[in-house]
């Protein structure tokens, strides 16, 4: 089977806990990007760290960005695709967060907004963050939650938004180095994301390779031709991959182009 695109998650699979890519993985990334579709599908937006890891590796063409809702084209730098949340539900969601004393962020028009009074310390330090008061809650794409250390806080949480607004999904996220668990709340997951992505690249989904370590990549592997597992993703991602690579710290990624491409 000759693959046409590989598709990553960030953080676990493109680079570890320094948030730095390889040397050795932007060698083999510059090996194949001009006869292969090389794209990130990240929960990350586009401020920040990613924004860097584009213009590092290089990376160029459709981005999958939010964890689903936004596709982002490198090359002419816009948006080609996006799906925001219903303004009424954002509106709900953020008034139940806020009354349990929880951090929570937002992005809208690729901005970010949140009610955690120093952000930078906690979360991705080159983003410009801004306050949640100032949201104006149109066009919300994503919204993440901080639950704490508790993975059944974050799980409870996620069902309950998930039953009461039905017209939003909810990934479940553990970063288990941080001691931090929480849950994202998008317009769409990353599934959505590729079928949006297949059709603006005119491409199958067997031409589809995709890699992921975490539970926000369950959708993403289920919609590839192709599921790899990093060596160090969770047990659920491994159970349902094709193959597993080494490890972020291992160049994983390497050993998938190698392999595949």
């Amino acid at each position: 089977m000759t693959y046409k695109a590989l598709l990553v998650d960030f953080d676990g699979c493109f680079a570890g806990k320094t948030l730095m890519v390889s040397d050795p993985v932007r060698k083999a990334i510059a090996s194949i990007i001009n006869r292969t579709f090389v794209g990130l599908a990240t929960g990350r937006g586009l401020q920040g760290t990613i924004q860097r890891i584009i213009g590092e590796v290089p990376l160029t063409g459709l981005q999958i960005l939010q964890g689903g809702p936004v596709i982002y084209d490198v090359n002419s730098k816009s948006i080609v695709w996006q799906k925001s949340m219903p303004p009424a539900d954002v509106k709900s969601i953020l008034d139940i967060v806020q009354s349990k004393n929880l951090i929570i962020s937002a992005i809208e028009n690729g901005e970010v907004y949140t009610n955690n009074d120093n952000p930078k310390d906690r979360f991705d330090p080159s983003i410009n963050y801004k306050s949640l008061t100032d949201l104006p809650n149109q066009f919300v794409t994503k919204m993440a939650i901080t639950t704490g250390d508790s993975p059944t806080d974050a799980a409870e949480l996620a069902h309950m938004i998930t039953y009461r607004f039905p017209s939003v999904k909810t990934i479940r996220w553990g970063h288990s180095h941080f001691n931090m668990y929480g849950i994202d709340i998008a317009a769409s997951t990353k599934l959505e994301a590729v079928h949006q992505y297949l059709k603006i690249l005119n491409l199958k989904p067997e031409e589809i390779v995709a890699v992921g370590d975490s539970y926000n990549d369950f959708p993403l592997l289920m919609s590839a031709g192709l599921k790899v597992a990093m060596g160090n993703a969770i047990n659920e991602i491994k159970a349902i991959a094709d193959y597993i690579a080494p490890s972020v710290d291992d160049d994983g990624l390497v050993w998938v182009i190698e392999k595949f491409f």
